[in-house]
């Protein structure tokens, strides 16, 4: 995909597993993507509100890489060493050295923002991934690359 700017419609989200969604939005984020949902029924708040009560369960040896990041940056270890150590790439410590690991996530965490689909929007758009053929179709014709995806179950 092309651009940064990635938006899911906001079906997908509610109806995925919120532990097999994140690993999806992992995969764009450090493939260097923007994650943005949105709906044409659901105002941006609503999103935004059920996103953030859905927790997700992050894996035990992810806490502790965390963790060991946090703890190394405290003590004054440099990013290089702490990359060296958690084998994290030296791109993503700021975020594991900047987030407390030991907090709950949540689905609003991996996304930058909501939006209502109308048209004032589709400028913004990069690639979508939507649950409807013909919204995939359209933007396939404008250019914007799209895929067709079922919720993740």
């Amino acid at each position: 995909m092309n651009g940064t700017n990635v938006f899911i419609e906001f079906e997908i989200i509610r109806e995925s597993i919120p532990s097999l969604l994140s690993k999806e939005l992992d995969i764009l984020i450090a493939a260097g993507k923007r994650i943005f949902v949105w709906s044409k029924d659901i105002s941006p708040t609503m999103m935004r509100l059920h996103c953030a009560n859905t927790p997700v369960d992050i894996p035990k040896e992810e806490r502790e890489k965390h963790k060991k990041a946090f703890d190394m940056r405290y003590d004054g270890a440099t990013y290089q060493e702490i990359s060296e150590a958690t084998k994290i790439p030296v791109e993503q410590l700021g975020w594991y050295i900047s987030n407390d690991p030991t907090r709950q996530w949540n689905l609003d965490d991996w996304i930058a923002d909501y939006y209502v689909k109308d048209s004032a929007v589709f400028q913004k758009v990069d690639a979508i991934v939507d649950v409807n053929e013909r919204t995939v179709e359209r933007f396939n014709r404008r250019g914007i690359p799209g895929n067709v995806l079922e919720p993740l179950k």
